[in-house]
């Protein structure tokens, strides 16, 4: 359908003698090769820089599953970065490569390779660098995601990339004038809607000032103020939208996004994600119960209880960005235990989980049940937790780990 649409559209276009040099789009080469087929033999293309980003990230969320330590602000942070080393060399290949380069560097804080016009660390020696990965295999498999955008074809597409806001901009305002909510494409008022969005587009909301001129309607004085509030309000939007601080409270509120659909993933298990419905489960056998099996083919593995260990975290919340307030564990065997309080990183603990853990935060102080009781930083926790498990190690064989909810918010 789509390419069908796209060849329709840009025939019309022919037809009226114009000519398109460059299309901006997705990775879609289906709509292109029809297109430069029929119409436009010398059509160049153009990615479109967000979906390039995107695809980025997702490559960085496949290494998640394997590397742990690789959080989502991590991920956040090193798509921001690849974005601006895209965006800061537009149309230069070798300032691209070498910004892309120097990005696993950068992550693991080495600033040999950095610019000082992008990395504060080396324009700033008090500068702290918050966003460090860690871990040999991690640094192997990020330079490898790399080395995918730094080979001579794909800079070449990254050194000419586009953006389609100003596409989705416009199919916001058609959106508006003809929702989809409605049937307006069996009504003979969907052409002037469509129409209506293009005007807005061009002239602002002054084409309908010259609409009624030119039918002979004198538009009086209060559809000229109204006409140019609304033109002076998508001014400032524009302006405001490009401010610093809009920027960050679209991450903030991005952060908080997937930080909810986290929490109610812990609830409900997964509901969104690539083919979260593929199943090699037939629906009429779901309801049946597997009969046991007569044998078992492989003998479960058995852990004595010399080599157990079971430990807790108490969190401010189920979120991602929780902290951790208490760290407790029991090696089985001998009997020994931890119990660690920890001074929570944002500063507060939740009514709700103060509730059930009976912890309280206040003045820097911690307190469970009312009462003062001795807490340490988090780095200062999970080292001293770090040395406690070392201490029942085994050079033949790893002691074994069991918490609750390990795989979600309490993973430490």
């Amino acid at each position: 359908m789509e390419p069908f649409l796209t060849s329709t559209c840009l025939q019309e276009v022919k037809q009226k003698g114009l000519n398109i040099e460059r299309l901006t789009m997705d990775g879609d080469s289906t709509t292109f090769t029809r297109v430069k087929r029929s119409l436009f033999p010398k059509l160049k293309k153009s990615n479109d820089k967000n979906h390039i980003v995107k695809n980025f990230g997702n490559e960085l969320y496949k290494l998640k599953s394997k590397h742990k330590s690789l959080s989502n602000n991590n991920i956040a942070h090193i798509q921001k970065c690849f974005s601006y080393g895209i965006s800061q060399n537009k149309g230069s290949t070798h300032g691209i490569k070498t910004s892309l380069d120097a990005l696993p560097f950068h992550m693991f804080n080495e600033h040999s390779s950095c610019s000082a016009t992008w990395c504060k660390p080396l324009r700033d020696e008090n500068y702290r660098q918050t966003h460090i990965l860690q871990g040999t295999e991690l640094r192997k498999d990020f330079q490898n995601v790399i080395h995918g955008y730094t080979n001579e074809s794909m800079l070449e597409i990254l050194a000419h990339v586009q953006s389609t806001n100003a596409n989705e901009n416009m199919n916001h305002m058609v959106a508006r004038k003809a929702p989809k909510t409605v049937t307006y494409s069996e009504s003979e008022s969907l052409d002037f809607r469509v129409s209506a969005a293009v005007a807005q587009k061009n002239e602002g909301r002054q084409y309908i000032l010259q609409v009624n001129e030119t039918h002979g309607l004198s538009p009086g004085h209060y559809t000229h103020r109204k006409c140019s509030v609304l033109d002076e309000r998508r001014s400032n939007l524009a302006v405001k939208q490009k401010s610093v601080s809009m920027k960050r409270r679209r991450s903030e509120l991005k952060a908080e996004r997937m930080s909810k659909n986290f929490i109610d993933e812990v609830y409900e298990g997964k509901t969104y994600e690539t083919a979260v419905g593929v199943s090699d489960i037939e629906i009429e056998h779901i309801e049946d119960i597997p009969p046991c099996p007569a044998e078992c083919s492989e003998t479960p593995h058995a852990y004595g209880q010399d080599d157990v260990i079971v430990f807790d975290l108490e969190t401010t919340g189920l979120g991602t960005t929780s902290s951790i307030v208490q760290i407790a564990a029991l090696h089985v065997s001998s009997g020994q235990q931890l119990n660690l309080f920890v001074k929570p990183k944002c500063g507060y603990i939740p009514t709700t989980a103060s509730n059930i853990t009976g912890l309280e935060f206040h003045g820097g102080v911690l307190y469970q049940h009312c009462k003062e009781v001795t807490s340490v930083a988090a780095s200062e926790a999970l080292l001293a937790f770090k040395r406690w498990l070392e201490a029942f190690g085994n050079a033949n064989k790893e002691s074994t780990k069991c918490g609750n909810n390990k795989n979600s918010h309490e993973k430490p």
